[in-house]
């Protein structure tokens, strides 16, 4: 068997390779270092002093907060104080304050979100005293702090979104003075007509990495544990969209995840070559090869936990027959399995549960594919890929279980050459044309002649190829659920290629950020619009200012800050602020990043669900969009996030893990799901997730592969140590073992010179652990050894990479010797009629000789001497008939 290459170790993109240290960079810091050692000390400041004196003594937070300003009522705020300082506060005394005028537009919550904290941008509401006092806070003590505002103390003057925050001034050692020793500020949103409201979407991910062992199980399921947990990031985030209520909720899904889940509520079962096919399934579709030629959507199969409710297949056995059929036990899970499938199970629940409350689902492409890394990997194949949005069954009940996952489609297996090696160089072109094509593929276009699709299994080649598969594996079912889903293309920054749109064909909608596109006129006081077509393909724009989140926000805002920015910006865009002719009157998507993790999830979205908000799903939110037309071009991909994609090192050994699953699938006789289960494997690798540990998931990839090959293995061929014809044609034998638990079907096929043919064997059928003896007939054109090399090839005609060389003799036999042969016979049956003459001869001249020597006497009769005479010669002719040859 040949070996694969260990994995390319490269380092990461945007990582530079430490063997090669950058020279200016090393000068930079050396310059750096110098000033901060020299000139510092002279002013009389170091780096840590100017960051002490730049921090306040008094760190407060904002827990909470009311979402808006009440048109009646109070403005509720919470939080805690934190004595960063060396030295004891005193008296601490905490105002609200109010910012002097609305923010009224979009780019007016840009620039106040860049405001500096020490800024003045309102005044302390300080007409009745402090809201609230801390007697004493030493260093490093935290407090908590909570008072309420009447909207009537506020000073007012409009529409829009205010500043709002909390002072904090105590008293140390030196004193106290008017200067504020702690701050903490956010933005509120005031909108009291609300005869406009502002539709809202909110989407979330459901996305996470997903990782198979070699045996084909899901990898780490502690971490599956713990994430799935009420309080993991999952968990989380399921918490978050059952607190929704009545407001609509939009998810984005991988399959991939949502299947994952599913295996391990079953249990967590390894990649199975157990038959799926019985023998009259198997000879039906061998009756139509044509049925293969075009693929169907994957066809929804029970699940496991689904199988009880399923009508029993004839011949099982009926519920009446239980207590006499012998009952199997199923193993029992260890605590760390049985953990994960009671997460999963509840999970898969629970979402079912949202589904039917009417909140929405989108598909990713299966694996959540780095679509902008596939669009590099040349051009379409040979390949059909039906619709994912036609149905896939009768029944809206069943689901698509992890083991009924249907292959792309029929394509040869085998690989292409255009697959690019590991380590190759990919170079990215920003800003491409609508009328440039890719060139580093393939340019045949795609065919329907069934004869060209005959394999069982597929093996994506392309980047196109890749793609197809995904979205053809996604599916419109949510694996362990019986949602509808609707495909969507979304990569997690929100940034894609002009390139990558070539590959979606104008079915899935699109969803980016706004930063995306470029502005050039396009948005309207800093709103950009919500639905823009680009190439022909509908592209949904999302808010990416709410991801700043307020004023003040770290890398991370927090889910406060995210929920005060997002209704802000919905404000501003409402018809009561922005005006009712204004065009940045525009639907609010915003798409939550997928590493949020809400700190309040039961209330975060049912606070967004205010009385001229309307929080809705995705598609009725964009419903009606015409879209500005754009060219590729106007998509923003910048070097950055060209770096990060997955390379094509690892589309390789994806390809490869997704060949020797094809192998396997075709090599065996009544299983037609491995192939697809390793390519679901494969598709899991080529994820925007492992963008940032590629080599790791290539050496996964690697060690899979390795596996399935070494199955493949199992099956192989031997023959004679020589063969030798006793004519020019001949027959000779080879024998085809399987140590394999399942049967297989095998064919051989026989490579030679030009002066011996073997004729091709018929295929066979070998059981699970037997084997078969295969006869071959040859024919010799010439005398001489020849050597002939049998091949195990499986069901599509790939060579499996059992081999075996036999020697073949041919010793024909010549014209010439049948001559010599017959030339003998003439001469032997001649030389036996020579001597019967001489015979004959002599004894005739005896007889004269004697007549002659006796002369009979006078008188004689010589009628009585004839008759003599006539006696001798029958007793010599007797004679010499008992003296011829045998």
């Amino acid at each position: 068997m040949p070996r694969l290459p260990g994995p390319v170790v490269a380092p990461l993109p945007g990582r530079p390779d430490r063997r090669r240290p950058d020279a200016p960079r090393v000068v930079r810091l050396l310059v750096g270092l110098v000033l901060a050692l020299t000139v510092l000390p002279v002013l009389g400041v170091t780096p840590a002093t100017a960051a002490d004196e730049a921090a306040e003594p008094l760190t407060l937070t904002l827990d909470e907060v009311s979402p808006q300003i009440p048109a009646r009522g109070s403005v509720r705020v919470s939080g805690t104080i934190t004595n960063t300082d060396d030295v004891t506060w005193t008296t601490i005394n905490l105002y609200p304050f109010v910012g002097t005028e609305p923010i009224t537009t979009a780019a007016g919550l840009a620039a106040a979100s860049e405001t500096a904290l020490d800024e003045v941008v309102g005044e302390r509401e300080a007409s009745r005293g402090p809201y609230q006092v801390i007697d004493r806070l030493d260093p490093g003590d935290t407090v908590s702090y909570s008072f309420r505002v009447p909207v009537r103390r506020l000073a007012l003057t409009g529409q829009g979104v205010y500043w709002f925050g909390v002072h904090a001034l105590g008293q140390d050692d030196v004193g106290r003075d008017d200067v504020a020793d702690g701050r903490v500020r956010t933005f509120l949103p005031r909108v009291v007509d609300d005869t406009a409201s502002v539709p809202v979407a909110v989407v979330l991910q459901l996305r996470r990495r997903v990782r198979y062992d070699t045996d084909g199980s899901v990898a780490r399921l502690d971490t599956w544990t713990s994430s799935l947990d009420p309080d993991g990031r999952l968990g989380r985030l399921l918490r978050m969209a059952e607190g929704a209520g009545s407001s609509g909720v939009t998810w984005v899904v991988d399959p991939a995840v949502t299947d994952a889940l599913t295996r391990l509520a079953a249990g967590n079962p390894p990649r199975s070559t157990a038959p799926t096919l019985t023998p009259e399934e198997l000879d039906e579709a061998t009756e139509s090869p044509d049925a293969s030629a075009s693929p169907t959507p994957a066809q929804p199969q029970p699940t496991d936990e689904d199988d009880v409710a399923q009508e029993e297949p004839s011949g099982s056995a009926s519920p009446s027959d239980e207590d006499s059929a012998p009952e199997e036990d199923e193993p029992e899970l260890d605590a760390a399995t049985q953990a994960a499938a009671d997460a999963a199970a509840d999970y898969l629940a629970r979402l079912q549960v949202l589904a039917d409350q009417g909140q929405e689902f989108l598909s990713l492409p299966y694996g959540d594919l780095d679509v902008a890394a596939a669009a590099l990997r040349g051009r379409p194949g040979n390949r059909t890929v039906a619709d994912p949005r036609q149905s896939t069954a009768a029944d809206p009940s069943a689901s698509v279980s992890p083991s009924a996952s249907a292959s792309a489609s029929s394509s040869s297996s085998s690989s292409a050459t255009s697959t690019p090696e590991p380590g190759e160089t990919v170079t990215v072109e920003p800003d491409e044309d609508a009328t440039d094509e890719p060139t580093d593929g393939p340019s045949d276009e795609p065919t329907d002649d069934p004869a060209a699709r005959t394999a069982a299994s597929y093996v994506p080649t392309t980047g196109q190829d890749w793609f197809d598969a995904a979205r053809f594996r996604a599916g419109n079912l949510l694996a362990g659920t019986t949602t509808r889903t609707m495909p969507v293309v979304a990569p997690p920054g929100g940034y894609l290629s002009g390139r990558a749109l070539r590959l979606l064909g104008n079915r899935e909608t699109v969803l980016l950020t706004d930063d995306a596109v470029r502005d050039e006129g396009l948005r309207t006081d800093g709103v950009a619009p919500t639905t823009v077509s680009v190439a022909g393909n509908r592209v949904v724009l999302s808010a990416s200012a709410v991801l700043d989140g307020g004023p003040d926000s770290d890398d991370r805002p927090s889910t406060l800050s995210l929920r005060q920015r997002l209704l802000s910006e919905a404000a501003v865009r409402s018809a009561t602020v922005a005006g009712e002719d204004s065009e940045a009157v525009q639907p609010l998507v915003v798409v939550l990043p997928a590493w949020f993790t809400p700190e309040d999830p039961d209330t975060f979205l049912a606070q967004l669900d205010l009385p001229w908000t309307d929080p809705d799903a995705l598609t009725e939110a964009t419903v009606g969009g015409g879209g500005t037309a754009l060219r590729r071009s106007a998509l923003v991909y910048g070097r950055a996030a060209a770096s990060a994609q997955i390379e094509a090192g690892v589309f390789t050994y994806a390809q490869r893990l997704a060949a020797a699953g094809a192998g396997l699938q075709d090599l065996l006789t009544y299983n037609d799901q491995v192939g697809s289960d390793v390519l679901d494997e494969a598709l899991t690798d080529l994820g925007y997730g492992w963008r940032r540990r590629q080599t790791a998931i290539s050496r996964a990839a690697f060690a899979s592969t390795v596996r399935l090959r070494s199955s493949i293995g199992g099956v192989t061929i031997s023959g004679p140590p020589g063969v030798t014809l006793s004519s020019a044609t001949g027959r000779f034998s080879a024998t085809v073992e399987n140590t394999l638990d399942e049967a297989v079907t095998v064919q051989v096929t026989a490579s030679t010179d030009a002066d011996l043919a073997v004729d091709q064997p018929d295929a066979v059928t070998v059981a699970a652990g037997g084997s078969a003896t295969i006869l071959l007939d040859a024919t010799a054109l010439t005398q001489g050894v020849h050597t002939v090399r049998l091949v195990l090839v499986d069901a599509a005609g790939t060579p499996t990479g059992a081999t075996v060389t036999v020697p073949v003799r041919a010793a024909a036999v010549s014209d010439v010797i049948w001559l010599v042969m017959g030339s003998g016979v003439v001469l032997l049956f001649g030389a036996i009629a020579v001597r019967l003459f001489r015979r004959v001869r002599r004894a005739r001249a005896t007889a004269r000789e004697a007549r002659a020597a006796g002369a009979a006497p006078a008188g004689t009769d010589h009628a009585s001497q004839d008759r003599a005479d006539e006696a001798d010669q029958d007793q010599t002719d007797e004679h010499d008939q008992q003296d011829g040859p045998a």
